[in-house]
């Protein structure tokens, strides 16, 4: 299991402007699933990654597929 995950979050349909990252750490908690939860820094960001590194938000945020690349 990794620690540390970059995840880059979609941009704005239609938008050629850069796609927002953030890092987020694992944190001990399970989400209902039973997957491991990441938070960023400031705990507003909260995710699920599953084993096979499909991450889903658990908080509000932009829908569809997220990317999860391992930092350690």
């Amino acid at each position: 299991m990794h620690h540390t995950y970059l995840i880059t979050l979609p941009g704005p349909v239609g938008s050629h402007s850069p796609q927002a990252q953030v890092t987020v750490t694992a944190t001990g908690d399970l989400s209902p699933l039973g997957n491991p939860v990441y938070s960023d820094a400031s705990g507003a960001v909260r995710m699920e990654i599953t084993p096979d590194g499909h991450a889903s938000l658990l908080t509000a945020g932009p829908d569809g597929p997220l990317r999860a690349d391992p930092l350690d």
